[in-house]
């Protein structure tokens, strides 16, 4: 269960760094409308969930039968 807690840990992770990047990329061009940033963030984050979901649920399956073949 360790295992799989690091991973949530590193995918929280990525996931704050991937939106600190994104606030910094919006700060550099300075993007001022709202409706844009507001439209890259939730591209950034829904991409984001659905990879982290993906590699959460891979990784608890692979986990999983880790410990049926022991």
């Amino acid at each position: 269960m360790v295992l799989f807690e690091k991973m949530i840990i590193l995918l929280t992770i990525v996931t704050y760094l991937a939106n600190y990047l994104t606030y910094l990329f919006m700060k550099h061009k300075k993007i001022k409308n709202g409706f844009e940033r507001c439209a890259l963030f939730l591209t950034v984050n829904m991409s984001l969930m659905l990879f982290d979901g993906l590699f959460a649920v891979i990784g608890k399956i692979l986990f999983d039968e880790l410990l049926l073949l022991e």
